[in-house]
């Protein structure tokens, strides 16, 4: 059956609990102080873009080449997404910290680091930041940190048109790390907006 473009699908987990409750519900959701309806219902637009994004498609590229757009387009979309439910939560960067679960960054970490040119392609990222790269050379030196300050660089780069899937040197480099970061700024995702929802039963849990 051919889905409909005003199905309610590939929206965030709990969506249609969010639309069911909204606006009456919408301040006991514990988003920002400042965020509005239309803001979060402009998150659940963007990730359902990204969630519905599968593959890019060019007339005279290599395979691989196709392969490592897919996925920088797919990581662009999924940031996006992500940047705006940050801003819906009353959020910088910095306050991500106590948000990812013990263990999730250094178990990112490690996958990243079990891809063939990883080094080189989030060297790549770096040389085109204009701001702070101290994060990147952390990652570089062997360090833990937030992967979603990763995944910012890479969008950076990519979106300012100067990073290229074969940045790291090979062609396995650029898809393998930026799926890891689809997959974490997805699972984080879900688990922000799902906690968000679950503060609609708290609210109406008897004293």
């Amino acid at each position: 059956m051919k889905t409909k473009a005003t199905d309610k699908v590939n929206y965030p987990p709990g969506w249609k609990d969010y639309e069911a409750n909204v606006p009456s519900g919408f301040p006991h959701m514990g988003f920002g102080k400042d965020t509005t309806v239309g803001d979060v219902n402009r998150f659940g637009a963007r990730y359902r873009a990204a969630k519905s994004f599968k593959h890019a498609d060019f007339a005279v590229l290599s395979d691989s080449t196709v392969h490592g757009y897919t996925a920088l387009i797919k990581l662009l979309l999924c940031y996006s997404a992500f940047e705006h439910l940050l801003g819906c939560l009353g959020w910088r960067q910095q306050d991500l910290e106590g948000a990812i679960p013990a263990g999730e960054q250094d178990r990112i970490m490690e996958k990243l680091r079990g891809i063939e040119g990883h080094e080189k392609f989030f060297g790549a990222a770096a040389d085109h930041l204009g701001g702070d790269k101290g994060f990147v050379e952390d990652y570089l030196a062997g360090k833990s940190v937030n992967p979603a300050t990763l995944a910012g660089a890479v969008r950076h780069a990519f979106a300012q048109g100067k990073l290229t899937p074969g940045a790291g040197g090979n062609d396995g480099a650029c898809p393998g790390c930026c799926f890891v970061l689809v997959k974490f700024l997805g699972v984080f995702m879900d688990r922000e907006f799902i906690a968000r929802i679950s503060k609609l039963d708290n609210s109406h849990s008897p004293e």
